[in-house]
């Protein structure tokens, strides 16, 4: 029986990758974040020269401050269906949990929208006293990091790990996906996570279904 679904974000309750969204809603260089991405991905740039790139290519725009970034946030397009299987879950009391390789302010402002009380996010963002974004904490190894969260979760509610579905589409969920043995792909084109997916679905809506049969 089906006790919790642990959510990511990115690409499976939304359509979008947060973190070149965000660069897009500060009005900065989508191209020029891609560029710093992959000169880290090619070990042309340290950990620490990437992310100071980065935080300079936002801080150019005067737009990186939590107000702008909490507006942007709680307009977010989310998919058809999300909020279907999130009002499913509560009223049989399984619980959900969001689980985000991206920053903490993006999933608390996605699990308001859709009424998720729990949420872990891979990055923190810090802001000064007036609200302006001066520094960030990225956790590298996402899969790690998100096993980690998964067990303290689990732990506080205090249910096991194949009492879990988990729904995701890229590399850092297949970890999930093999400790639960109960890992959704949604929409994914990752062969190794669809090597290890319990099901595989297109659309939301099927998530319901077999979350139903479970439950």
């Amino acid at each position: 029986m089906i006790k919790a679904v642990i959510l990511d974000i990115d690409d499976t309750l939304t359509d979008n990758v947060s973190w070149l969204k965000i660069t897009e809603l500060l009005e900065a260089s989508v191209q020029e974040h891609e560029r710093i991405f992959s000169r880290l991905t090619r070990n042309e740039l340290t950990y620490l020269e990437s992310k100071r790139q980065l935080f300079d290519l936002w801080k150019l725009t005067g737009n990186a401050n939590k107000d702008f970034l909490t507006k942007a946030f709680s307009s977010w397009s989310i998919k058809d269906y999300a909020s279907d299987l999130i009002q499913y879950c509560d009223s049989v009391s399984i619980s959900t949990v969001l689980v985000t390789g991206s920053v903490d302010l993006f999933a608390e402002q996605i699990a308001t929208i859709l009424g998720v009380k729990h949420f872990y996010a891979n990055t923190d963002l810090v802001w000064d006293n007036n609200g302006n974004l001066i520094d960030f904490n990225y956790e590298r190894d996402q899969a790690h990091k998100k096993v980690e969260q998964f067990y303290d979760f689990i732990n506080k509610i205090c249910i096991s790990e194949n009492e879990c579905v988990v729904l995701g589409d890229s590399e850092n969920d297949i970890k999930l996906f093999e400790i639960t043995k109960h890992g959704i792909a949604v929409s994914s084109k990752n062969r190794d996570l669809l090597r290890v997916a319990w099901h595989t679905i297109d659309s939301l809506s099927e998530a319901i279904e077999i979350v139903k049969e479970q439950s």
